[in-house]
């Protein structure tokens, strides 16, 4: 918990979903589809401006809260900073 409030996680992680969401869900949603790699492509790298998280830089972040979440005091830091909001608007417009 103390190294979360520290660094300000659920602030940076709340200004990442905030980007994804304004720059219209996920990049994953106006992009073409491109095939599965274990790198970066040049694609997903330029689909991504600065602030916001190509795919796999978008599930990273969602991993990392839900990992820092198991924290009783963190959920709730999470919770009223507003962050399962932002994930349920990111999902409604990508599913």
């Amino acid at each position: 918990m103390e190294v979360v409030k520290e660094f300000g996680l659920v602030e940076w992680i709340k200004r990442k979903l905030q980007a994804s969401l304004s720059a219209g869900a996920s990049p994953a949603a106006s992009s073409p589809a491109r095939p599965a790699t274990s790198g970066k492509s040049a694609q997903s790298a330029s689909t991504a401006s600065a602030g916001e998280c190509d795919d796999e830089g978008m599930l990273l972040i969602i991993m990392l809260l839900g990992t820092i979440c198991t924290d009783e005091v963190v959920a709730k830091m999470a919770l009223e900073g507003g962050l399962l909001l932002l994930l349920i608007e990111i999902l409604n417009g990508i599913c």
